[in-house]
């Protein structure tokens, strides 16, 4: 009985040992995430555009947006002009 006694006093000491030897361990690592910080990201090559715009493509796109503003001005001046005057009433009112 007195073995068993002594068998489990070691068993003890040898758990505790383990269990703090792993916290000590874990509070290292801890810290050291903590004081180093989120993982930085990698670093990123710059991005190249597919196509480069020559200055006839810009020109290009400033046309139709122009013929775009004037294709909505109207169709805008279509839809009054099909309603009553009492529209374009209300209308230059606001």
């Amino acid at each position: 009985m007195r073995n068993s006694f002594e068998d489990m006093k070691k068993a003890l000491a040898d758990q505790r040992r383990d269990i703090v030897t792993d916290v000590d361990h874990n509070t290292e690592r801890s810290v050291q995430k903590i004081l180093q910080g989120p993982r930085p990201l990698p670093p990123s090559t710059p991005r190249r555009s597919r196509y480069s715009k020559s200055d006839e493509d810009a020109e290009d796109e400033a046309v139709q947006s122009r013929a775009k503003r004037a294709g909505v001005f109207r169709r805008a001046l279509k839809g009054l002009s099909m309603g009553s005057s009492k529209d374009l009433e209300r209308i230059e009112e606001m």
